[in-house]
């Protein structure tokens, strides 16, 4: 198994275990813990910056501000998602936010998708109206918000590209929390 499997295979393994932390959290509120998460993430992220003596506050303030807030606004709704939902369709609902990012980088980065993908996009959101059809726990409001969720990730997503150029990853990391 090559270094790059791992690496995938492993943070596949943390980001289950978040999701399976917030559900289980389901008495404190999403933004609480989005709050702590970006805090944690801001001390670590600022460390690693004043150990390589990078400049902290990025070239591209604009695009670092807004990769910031659909970052945590997109965190924040998925949070939300994960609490009030059954996991797993919180989870695939969240799953749309590559469609989004390709649909975004059309505009933003001037990238369009080929026609193939158009159809897996419409499979894709067949999906998500099947998981709302099939169970009545999902409150058509939290699958709004869930696709929001997917929706600000897409945006952010494709800031992140577009400051590859401009700033340093650990810069553009710090601007999430």
């Amino acid at each position: 198994m090559t270094k790059g499997i791992q690496y995938i295979l492993t943070a596949t393994l943390f980001f289950t275990l978040m999701n399976i932390g917030v559900k289980y959290l389901h008495n404190i509120p999403a933004y609480e813990i989005v709050f702590f998460r970006a805090l944690v993430s801001l001390v670590v992220c600022y460390v690693m910056i004043k150990k390589q003596k990078i400049y902290p506050w990025g070239n591209d303030k604009k695009n670092l501000l807004l990769r910031g807030i659909f970052g945590t606004s997109g965190l924040l709704m998925y949070f939300y998602t994960i609490q009030q939902m059954p996991l797993a369709s919180a989870v695939t609902i969240q799953y749309l936010s590559p469609i989004f990012t390709i649909i975004i980088a059309g505009f933003m980065l001037k990238e369009q998708p080929r026609p193939i993908q158009w159809l897996f996009f419409l499979l894709s959101f067949s999906g998500v109206i099947m998981i709302k059809g099939f169970d009545p726990r999902i409150l058509p409001v939290d699958v709004v918000i869930g696709v929001s969720a997917a929706v600000c990730s897409g945006f952010a997503y494709n800031f992140i590209r577009k400051l590859k150029k401009s700033d340093h990853p650990l810069v553009v990391v710090l601007y999430f929390p």
